[in-house]
């Protein structure tokens, strides 16, 4: 996905259909003016969260994806204007990789000591190891070949282009994932 917009309608599309239809959509959408469009955005989302559990950790995480679909809508992310460049595009998704990654940072807490321990392991306990290259290489092989052919897909403006491609480069795809 290159946008938290675009993350909620590929991430467990059931939720998020019944998020917008039930949720969104009830609260008058965007039908309410330009204000009214972050309010629905916000409670949709904070109401998402308290339907993972009735724990202060989910409330933030709904808070948190609902701020990014705010500021997603207030700079005008939308697919329509989205750039074709090759670059843009592997740095749109690093970018709604990132912010989803953090997310799941609140999702994962039981507490706000535990919240602040990860993030300062994460920002300043980075520690160059022996195991770390063993486990660096096939994640950024994966992930490099992922790139490759989400890049492969949006040229071709084809998202089974791999079913439509050559068999044997089908099948040695296939085996280099089942490998990694």
């Amino acid at each position: 996905a290159r946008s938290p917009r675009e993350f909620w309608t590929r991430w467990h599309i059931s939720l998020s259909t019944w998020l917008r239809d039930y949720l969104y959509v009830s609260l008058g959408g965007n039908r309410k003016g330009e204000r009214r469009i972050y309010v629905n955005l916000m409670l949709t989302m904070l109401l998402g969260g308290l339907w993972h559990g009735a724990r202060w950790n989910f409330v933030l995480w709904g808070a948190y994806h609902g701020v990014l679909l705010a500021a997603c809508h207030a700079f005008g992310v939308a697919r329509e204007q989205r750039e074709k460049n090759a670059l843009m595009t592997v740095a749109q998704i690093a970018a709604t990789f990132a912010l989803t990654m953090a997310g799941w940072l609140f999702f994962r807490v039981s507490s706000m000591e535990q919240l602040g321990a990860m993030v300062t392991n994460i920002v300043t306990n980075f520690r160059w190891t022996d195991d770390l290259v063993y486990y660096l290489r096939p994640t950024a092989t994966m992930f490099a070949m992922l790139m490759a052919y989400h890049v492969w897909q949006e040229r071709r403006s084809d998202e089974l282009v791999l079913l439509h491609g050559i068999p044997w480069l089908r099948y040695g795809v296939y085996a280099f994932v089942a490998l990694v």
